[in-house]
């Protein structure tokens, strides 16, 4: 009976997502893995961008008309501040470097400073990262938001 119970308890064990938290049946206590260590653990490819209201009457889709040289890229976080992107096989100019490097840093669990802008975390799993930033054109408050698919997965 006790091994069953112990595999019972290590199948609902094993069932709980990243962001999960809470309790478990037997009182057991877990918790997430930090949006610190996802970003960290991932090799971030955009998928999507969009801006809502859309800006001067523009579209709101931004990614297809994003040059095609922007949409190989993967932003690779490592600790230590450091910020790495790998300039994918498509170049937006012959002498782009094939990596540059940025700074970035976290304040709490759900904000992030890539190269002083700040940016919040929407949704994050190991799969996917949503970002959104404010910002004010013409008097007029936009959301931009991001999703980047993680290329590690």
């Amino acid at each position: 009976m006790k091994k069953r119970m112990l595999f019972v308890y290590l199948l609902i064990l094993a069932s709980c997502t990243e962001k999960d938290s809470g309790t478990l049946p037997f009182g057991v206590n877990f918790h997430p893995v930090s949006n610190y260590q996802i970003l960290k653990n991932g090799k971030w490819v955009m998928s999507a961008s969009t801006v809502d209201p859309p800006v001067n009457g523009g579209k709101s889709d931004l990614l297809a008309d994003l040059p095609v040289c922007y949409k190989d890229d993967t932003m690779m976080f490592y600790k230590y501040d450091k910020l790495v992107v790998h300039n994918g096989i498509d170049r937006c100019t012959v002498t782009e470097p094939e990596e540059q490097y940025s700074l970035w840093y976290m304040r709490g669990d759900d904000s992030v400073n890539i190269n002083s802008e700040w940016h919040r975390i929407k949704h994050i799993t190991s799969k996917e990262l949503i970002m959104e930033k404010r910002q004010t054109i013409n008097a007029t408050d936009h959301i931009f938001t991001v999703t980047y698919v993680n290329r590690e997965e």
